[in-house]
Formats: structure tokens, C-alpha cells, sequence
């Protein structure tokens, strides 16, 4: 078994270098780096960027008028994993209040997903506001969740999160 786990990390470690050595990143006005490909993992099949940086509200929260144990799961799961830093970010009314997820067909919010199953979403992140995703069922949000918590990251000279 330990050999094993050996084998799987060393084959995980190769594909991390791989990736992280394939990635195209070019300079842009301003100093802001964007990629030809989009940063997160899996890779979304489209992917828009602007040049600038959204602040994240100190109070975030994940809503959904849907009723989903997964969903709510994740919400649970990804919060802790997403903010997991101290910050002394002031309350701010130009920031990044919560993310809104909306699943068109929620009737199948099995807990695995089938390879039937539609993981598609769209995910729009404004400078201010409300994060909007939107999938066909539950298992495209969960995608478009773990997308989103690749694209926050912890700004440590501020002391808070941005996206």
C-alpha cells in the first residue's frame, strides 16, 4: 500500500510540473499577468478575463434558493477551505458579497454523479456584488464551486482576499 501511494504521488507531482511548465503567460499593460490558459484545474472550456482585481467582502457567503444536501455540503466545505486566513479587511460596499449559485435541473442531486450527467456552468464574477453561477444540475455547480475557490487567493501585504 505504501509503495502504492509512492507511485500515485510521484505521478501526481509529474503532472503538477507539467502543467504548471505548459502554462502560456504573457505580461500585460499595467503589470497584470494573464494566461492563455484559464489558472484552475480542471480546465473550463471558455474562459474571459479582465484586468482587474476584485476585493472579496470579509463577510462572504454561498446562497442558493434550491434545496440540495450537496450543495449545502460544499458550501460548508469550500468556505473553510476557501478563507482560511485572518483577515482585517474593513466592512467595504465595493466589494465581492457572496457567491449565488442556480442549478436548472436539481432533480438529480444524487450523491455521485453518472457520466450522463451535464457539468457545465457559467460563472460570472463581478467587481462588486453578487458571483453568479449557473449549471444544469448539481454537479456542474460543484465544478464551477472548486472554480471559483482556485480563483480567490489571500492578498498577504493587505491582509485580505481578492478575486
Amino acid at each position: 500500500a505504501t509503495e502504492m501511494s509512492n507511485v500515485l504521488l510521484r505521478v501526481v507531482f509529474f503532472l503538477v510540473l507539467v502543467c504548471c511548465k505548459t502554462q502560456n503567460v504573457k505580461p500585460v499593460q499595467g503589470g497584470v499577468r494573464l494566461s492563455a490558459q484559464a489558472p484552475v484545474l480542471p480546465q473550463p472550456q471558455n474562459f474571459t478575463t479582465g484586468l482587474r482585481i476584485a476585493q472579496v467582502c470579509s463577510l462572504f457567503t454561498f446562497r442558493t434558493s434550491q434545496r440540495s444536501r450537496v450543495l449545502l455540503d460544499a458550501f460548508y466545505r469550500y468556505k473553510k477551505l476557501i478563507f482560511s486566513h485572518f483577515s482585517r479587511q474593513k466592512l467595504m460596499s465595493n466589494c465581492v458579497k457572496g457567491l449565488t449559485v442556480r442549478v436548472d435541473n436539481i432533480t438529480t442531486d444524487s450523491t455521485y454523479p453518472s457520466l450522463e450527467d451535464d457539468e457545465s456552468y457559467v460563472l460570472h464574477i463581478p467587481l462588486s456584488g453578487w458571483v453568479m453561477l449557473r449549471a444544469v444540475t448539481v454537479f456542474g455547480a460543484l465544478r464551477g464551486v472548486e472554480t471559483f475557490s482556485q480563483l480567490v487567493h489571500f492578498n498577504f501585504t493587505h491582509k485580505l482576499y481578492q478575486v
